[in-house]
């Protein structure tokens, strides 16, 4: 198997693995679980890898970025709240 191959295999199991527990979660619990999806995403890499050869040591999930339309979204509902907040009852 040659490198790229294997990069793009990696890739692959990678974002199945992503593709499949990321939907599941609110967009706060995804920053929140980001040691258990890259649990996850090891336990598959080891998973499918291990029969190449490979042994995973550990997957590091570094930063999360949401879609631009999602990241707006956010800050308007942030600041919705702030200014809901603002206002004494």
């Amino acid at each position: 198997m040659g490198i790229a191959r294997l990069m793009s295999q990696i890739q692959a199991y990678v974002f199945d693995v992503i593709r499949e527990s990321v939907p599941k979660l609110l967009l706060d619990d995804v920053f929140e679980q980001k040691n258990e999806i890259a649990k996850a995403v090891e336990e598959e890499l080891e998973k499918e890898m291990s029969a190449y050869g490979f042994e995973i040591v550990q997957t590091l999930i570094v930063d999360i970025e949401p879609d631009e339309h999602v990241k707006r979204a956010m800050n308007e509902i942030n600041v919705g709240n702030k200014t809901v907040s603002s206002f004494p009852l």
